[in-house]
């Protein structure tokens, strides 16, 4: 009985951990100021100013990004790769309805292309299991 058992955990926990395709969204629902005119606004530039803070950035006079929210898949094209968020030159790219740690993840390539001039697309800053909510380094 306990091996069926931990053969059950054992999968569960592989399947989990699995890798998962994403659909990529392509219709775009809103592009434009991170403090504009769509329904999440305000819970967005919320968690966007929180990560700053966790930075140890509040002080800096460093912009928010705009934000890209695409519908018509769970995903979005990130070069080659198509993933939950992007970060691209000063703006985060999302599918509708994503988590708001994937924008807080988002957020932390954000302020550190500004505060570094490097984005840091391998995931290499603290700052990312510190300050980037759940998604830590996809």
């Amino acid at each position: 009985m306990s091996r069926l058992l931990m053969l059950v955990v054992l999968v569960a926990f592989l399947g989990a951990c699995a890798p998962k395709a994403f659909t990529p969204a392509t219709e775009v629902l809103y592009e434009g100021e991170l403090a504009g005119d769509y329904a999440s606004s305000e819970r967005v530039v919320e968690e966007v100013l929180a990560v700053r803070d966790c930075m140890g950035l509040t002080e800096r006079p460093f912009p928010l990004p705009t934000i890209r929210a695409l519908s018509g898949g769970d995903g979005v094209q990130c070069g080659d790769f198509v993933a939950r968020g992007c970060y691209i030159g000063g703006v985060i790219i999302v599918p509708n309805n994503v988590e708001i740690d994937v924008i807080a993840h988002e957020a932390v390539h954000h302020y550190l292309f500004l505060d570094t001039g490097n984005p840091d697309p391998e995931h290499k800053s603290e700052w990312f299991l510190k300050c980037g909510g759940s998604v830590k380094a996809e």
